[in-house]
């Protein structure tokens, strides 16, 4: 999040520093040849304390830590503390009196690199980043959104479903009304109100953004992360009490729309920009369309065809405009009904007519009048449409039709306007005819990447002329033309009789061959083929739209047989939406194909171990182990399942033989070494953990795990690293913060970020008594003991049976000289565990004394 105030010196904070600490770090390290720099938040400000850190803050000059070998720089701006850069490696010989002018320039000029950097980013008037910040920010992360083809195999030990990214796109109500009546100050103050309230935010936020009257803001998960984040920014936001000098007060709504895209289904690519136009217009078409129909709920993108659809303008011969377009998700033959409100006054929504579109635009579509459910009502525009269903309508409007004749019918066929091949509902409608006759056949799909994207960029001209530019190819190289159909806005498809799939693919690849020759753009190819055993004719489309994802998880201009792996594919995208049962139903059709692929063995283990089948999870991955003793995946899964079970030799030895199969797999190096871990070979542990913390597809938490056993290990400062890096991958690790903390403590430095550290993580997870023992240590540090002792209390009324609490407490009480209080406390610790020892030796001591 940005700041305020991008043009002032205030405008610089901590947070600032945090994010360009890339452009603040490396001249520190190159005029110290240091290895290591670090950027910290201030502590308090002591000039007498023994924290060098501390010392440093509050004098505003560096100080040398001696001990440590380190140069603590304190960042200040204009007499405003910010923060400390931390320099190691560094000798008192390297200190002579040059270095201080020399210090305080290169601190000077890493800040007004960091204030530049800041003020190309943000927009001037709130404070958040500007539309250019926002699209660079979107650009990186949806290249990070790109999930890991290896690491897309389902794992026992991963939950289907990532969190995925959300654009939630927002403006004021009637802002632009605002603007002619009262002027643009009172728009700068109402937007500048709501920028404020869009800061206090704070995650799963990413990056804000104003853009005009509209706010963009980028976001970390899905469906239920906006609608949770927009219910409560719109509660904010209705709290504000704005009025002009002249006029009512601001009624204080919202406008919002949203789009989002999820890990799994994201299928990256080389054209992140304009895949990252197409995610923020989607967004920005749904704010559109909530402003125009009124919506008070958030409207995502997906959601327009069936919540903001109207109906705008009464054409002749029973025709009708609707609001909804290309853009918005529409498509040819969409049936609807026209909705009123019933003349009985009970004031409930009922059907005027049904409609079916039959020309769609870009941002509008004309429809026809199918039926009326009651002549006597009129039609009027700003009617609401419900959507009945998703059949392909026609363009007659055109002019454009053929007859073919196919399996002893004369059908008529649309043409699509574009392409001049059969509209989607003919294409079906030839493609039923033929799969009820008795020929075998083929069915084609393909794909051409990035259309949409394209169309952002390019616009509608540019993209149209690559599908014309796909279909004329298609009509030279494919034998029937007129079996030829625009299956979708990106995809062309093709009916092949008495074809043979090794044959259809073979068409298909000269397809692709010849317009890559053309085009510089990315095209897949799906081939499924009837008959196909357990399948009927009706399910081949299915089967080439399977094979054609499948074609994506390959190089470009692959195309691919609907098989095993396919199947295997569309499996695994329902695990990871959580549909398990589904997901089960596709593996077991894979069986079908080929009774022995491992990859789909395997995934089906995966899903009953899910739901809890374990006996089935291991027998299917004993069966994929038999089909393929070689793959590591298998192996791995069972090795995990026997985890589950308590029996870690046997555990052991499959996770070791995963681990000789693929030695660089992230997710075995990281049980084997929780397994080392846990039985107390620390060494070993550190090896792994090492090991897998160095891939970079490896889980947040094998930093954690890692800094739990080098602290084990005595070795401090590589636990603090690990620790770290820990809380970096993952800000929201309660576990890593507490660790983190409690490393400072046993070291007796740090201690203000040590309590920062450990409230936070009791933040986080406020019913583990850990967090609360640890933010207790770290007041008792501060010499805080009233405070502490609160705390405790606090602790102990919500987990009464934990031990560790009493001692704690009996620990604070003697300290603060309340020695039977501490008593008291100590028995009731051995009450709670006998063999307390620590409770035990505090006893000792009270008699002592």
């Amino acid at each position: 999040m940005s700041p305020e105030n991008s043009t002032s010196p205030e405008g610089i904070t901590y947070e600032t520093l945090l994010r360009f600490e890339e452009t603040l770090k490396p001249p520190f390290r190159r005029a110290f040849e240091s290895g290591r720099v670090d950027l910290l938040p201030l502590p308090s400000l002591d000039p007498d304390s023994d924290d060098p850190l501390a010392r440093a803050a509050a004098k505003g000059r560096a100080v040398f830590d001696e001990k440590n070998g380190r140069l603590v720089v304190p960042l200040w701006l204009e007499g405003k503390p910010l923060g400390l850069l931390v320099v190691w490696g560094v000798s008192a010989e390297r200190l002579t009196p040059a270095v201080s002018p020399f210090l305080s320039a290169l601190v000077e000029a890493g800040l007004e690199m960091a204030r530049l950097r800041l003020a190309a980013e943000t927009d001037g008037l709130t404070g958040l980043a500007n539309e250019a910040a926002l699209d660079n920010a979107l650009v990186g992360a949806l290249s990070r959104l790109t999930p890991s083809k290896v690491r897309g195999r389902p794992a026992l030990d991963r939950q289907g479903g990532g969190q995925g990214l959300s654009i939630l796109a927002l403006e004021p109500e009637g802002l632009g009304g605002l603007v002619d009546r009262f002027g643009r100050r009172f728009a700068d103050r109402l937007l500048k109100e709501v920028a404020r309230r869009v800061r206090e935010l704070g995650p799963p936020v990413l990056c804000a953004a104003r853009a005009g009257y509209c706010f963009l803001l980028l976001l970390e998960g899905g469906a239920a992360v906006v609608r949770e984040l927009a219910a409560r920014l719109r509660r904010e936001v209705k709290s504000l009490e704005l009025a002009p000098a002249e006029g009512p007060p601001w009624p204080g709504g919202l406008r919002m729309g949203a789009s989002t895209v999820d890990a799994q289904s994201w299928e990256g690519g080389a054209l992140a920009v304009e895949a990252a136009a197409a995610f923020k217009a989607r967004a920005q078409r749904a704010l559109g369309c909530s402003g125009r129909v009124g919506l008070e709920e958030v409207l995502f993108f997906s959601e327009i065809v069936d919540k903001a659809g109207r109906l705008t303008e009464l054409l002749p011969l029973n025709r009708l405009r609707l609001n909804l377009g290309r853009l918005h998700g529409l498509g040819d033959g969409e049936r609807f009904q026209v909705m009123g409100v019933e003349q009985d006054g009970g004031g409930r929504d009922a059907p005027k007519a049904e409609i079916m579109v039959v020309s769609v635009g870009e941002e509008e579509s004309v429809a026809e009048v199918v039926s009326l459910d009651d002549p006597t009502w009129n039609l009027r525009p700003g009617d609401r449409l419900r959507r009945l269903g998703h059949e392909a309508g026609s363009q007659a409007e055109a002019g454009l039709e053929m007859v073919v004749s196919l399996s002893g019918r004369e059908l008529k066929v649309i043409l699509d306007e574009v392409t001049g091949l059969a509209c989607h509902r003919s294409f079906m409608t030839l493609f039923n005819a033929l799969g009820a006759g008795q020929e075998p056949f083929s069915a084609v799909l393909v794909r051409l990447e990035g259309l949409e994207g394209i169309r952002e960029v390019c616009g509608r001209v540019g993209a149209d002329s690559l599908m014309a530019a796909l279909a004329a190819v298609g009509r030279e190289v494919l034998p029937a033309p007129e079996l030829l159909g625009r299956f979708a806005p990106d995809t062309l498809a093709a009916l092949l009789p008495g074809v043979e799939a090794e044959a259809a693919r073979d068409l298909a690849a000269e397809v692709l061959a010849r317009l890559s020759r053309k085009l510089e753009r990315g095209l897949r190819a799906g081939v499924s083929f009837h008959p196909c055993p357990g399948f009927t004719a009706a399910d081949a489309l299915d089967n080439a739209a399977k094979a054609l994802v499948h074609a994506g998880f390959l190089e470009p201009g692959t195309v691919v047989i609907f098989d095993a792996v396919s199947l295997n594919i569309s499996g695994d995208a329902l695990f990871n939406q959580g549909r398990l049962s589904e997901a089960v139903a596709e593996y077991e059709r894979a069986l079908l194909l080929s009774p022995a692929e491992p990859n789909v063995l395997n995934s089906l283990g995966v899903c009953y171990g899910h739901l809890g089948q374990t006996d089935k999870a291991m027998s299917h991955f004993e069966r994929a182990l038999a089909a393929a003793p070689h793959d590591y995946m298998a192996h791995y899964n069972l090795g995990y399942a026997l985890m589950g079970q308590g029996r870690l030799a046997e555990a052991r030895q499959r996770l070791e033989e995963s681990l000789d199969l693929d030695p660089e797999h992230a997710d075995t190096l990281f049980q084997l070494g929780r397994l080392a871990q846990g039985e107390g070979r620390l060494a070993q542990a550190q090896d792994l953990l090492a090991r897998a913390a160095q891939r970079p597809d490896c889980r947040r938490a094998v930093f954690r795990h890692l800094g739990e056993v080098m602290a084990a290990s005595g070795r401090f400062a590589e636990a603090e690293d690990a620790f770290k890096q820990a809380v970096k991958a993952n800000p929201h690790d309660a576990s890593a913060l507490s660790s983190l903390a409690g490393l400072y403590l046993e070291r007796g430095a740090n201690l203000e970020i040590a309590l920062s550290l450990a409230r936070r993580a009791g933040e986080l997870e406020p019913q583990a008594p850990r967090h609360l023992r640890v933010t207790a240590q770290a007041l008792v540090s501060l010499g805080k003991l009233e405070e502490a002792a609160e705390t405790l209390r606090q602790a102990q009324a919500a987990h009464p049976q934990d031990p560790f609490l009493a001692l704690q407490m009996g620990k604070v009480e003697a300290a603060r000289g309340q020695k039977a209080a501490a008593r008291d406390e100590f028995w009731r610790a051995l009450a709670l565990e006998p063999n307390l020892q620590a409770a035990k030796e505090g006893l000792a001591a009270l008699e002592m004394d």
